[in-house]
């Protein structure tokens, strides 16, 4: 349980902006768009652009996207249904993926070949590490039962603090 020590009291360790689904929601739409437009820079690129480069790097990537967003509509997918398990499952397959990715990007630095598509890649590794934390704390406040309520969340924070402070 993500339970932290703020004011001398036991509380979440992240922000209580919004609730838990809004939260997932978000996360899932961002990066819908972001991989929308991914994917048209990568097409501009592919049409407009006097460098041809490498095809296999562009089709790995277009390959890679459209794996992103079949991701991403799985999480908006499991959230309005409240699927939970589903949402676990999300966050396993975002993990699976970030680390290829970070396997793909650390293959684009040791070739050299284009320096900006392994800043894309980096990039995006990172933000996948932010949206997977923040839907991992989701699904966590939603699988305790509290349906969005902090009440709850504070009183089983709470109850495990009490806890451990009674076992020492």
């Amino acid at each position: 349980m993500a339970c932290g020590i703020q004011d001398g009291r036991p509380g979440p360790v992240l922000s209580r902006w919004g609730p838990a689904r809004s939260k997932a929601l978000a996360v899932a739409f961002f990066e819908i768009i972001l991989l929308v437009c991914f994917l048209l820079f990568l097409g501009y690129i592919t049409l407009f652009s006097r460098h041809k480069g490498y095809v296999l790097q562009r089709v790995a990537l277009t390959l890679s996207v459209v794996v992103h967003m079949v991701t991403a509509l799985l999480l908006v997918h499991a959230v309005r249904q409240r699927r939970v398990g589903l949402m676990w499952a999300w966050v396993w397959l975002r993990v699976v993926l970030l680390a290829t990715d970070s396997l793909m990007g650390l293959a684009e630095a040791t070739l050299g070949r284009d320096d900006t598509y392994t800043t894309y890649i980096f990039a995006f590794c990172a933000l996948s590490v932010m949206s997977i934390a923040i839907v991992r704390f989701s699904v966590i406040r939603m699988s305790v039962g509290t349906r969005d309520s902090l009440d709850t969340y504070h009183a089983l924070c709470t109850h495990a603090f009490s806890t451990r402070q009674g076992s020492t």
